[in-house]
């Protein structure tokens, strides 16, 4: 199972992986954890590049690319194998990030981005999406200091943009997508997550193949 987990920094994604790794452990489900951008070395390498050159930043259709790459070599190198054995995946960020922070490519070009990050995932689709969400004075109050993170170091109209693609996904979410709120107490949205998990697994196992 393809489990991602989205929101903008500082709502808690990495917590509650790390929780419900524990949990998953626990019960014997055998499972990976890991993230976006990066998940391999190379792709690790570009988020390096990404994140972290001021001096001369990225054109916004750069970014597009460098993150369908770095996609790319993930899913073929880590999550779809990962899959393939059986294990659950959770990963921290996916598709659904690319269009919060790279939003301004979306706006000017939908058919070409959509394109892009369709060819990088090879058509790969989570399971289920766990979307965060935290009011924006609170997500920045929470998150760790990012002074040299070319992201999350933005104006204020950047991060609002962020807080915003989420906030209206969760109007109207899709059906394999799951919104939390991310001021509740962490146990409480840990268990919430592996109920959910565990429901959809057994609905999974227990529907007759065609």
């Amino acid at each position: 199972m393809f489990v991602v987990f989205e929101g903008g920094d500082g709502v808690g994604k990495s917590t509650q992986i790390n929780q419900v790794s524990r949990v998953l452990t626990q019960r014997g489900i055998a499972h990976i954890t890991t993230r976006e951008p990066g998940g391999t070395p190379p792709a690790e390498a570009v988020r390096r590049a990404l994140l972290y050159e001021k001096d001369q930043p990225w054109p916004l259709w750069a970014e597009v690319f460098l993150l369908a790459a770095a996609r790319a070599h993930h899913v073929v190198h880590v999550i779809r194998p990962a899959l393939d054995r059986g294990d659950w995946v959770l990963c921290d960020r996916f598709t659904e990030s690319t269009r919060a922070y790279q939003y301004q490519a979306y706006a000017e070009n939908p058919a070409l981005f959509d394109a892009i990050v369709h060819q990088a995932t090879g058509g790969l689709t989570p399971d289920v999406t766990f979307v965060f969400l935290l009011e924006e004075g609170e997500r920045l109050s929470h998150r760790p200091s990012h002074q040299d993170d070319c992201f999350e170091s933005r104006n204020a109209h950047f991060q609002h943009q962020v807080t915003a693609h989420f906030a209206n996904l969760a109007r109207n979410p899709p059906a394999d997508y799951m919104v939390l709120q991310a001021d509740q107490p962490v146990a409480q949205i840990t268990q919430t997550i592996v109920g959910a998990l565990l429901t959809k697994h057994m609905g999974r196992i227990s529907t007759p193949r065609a």
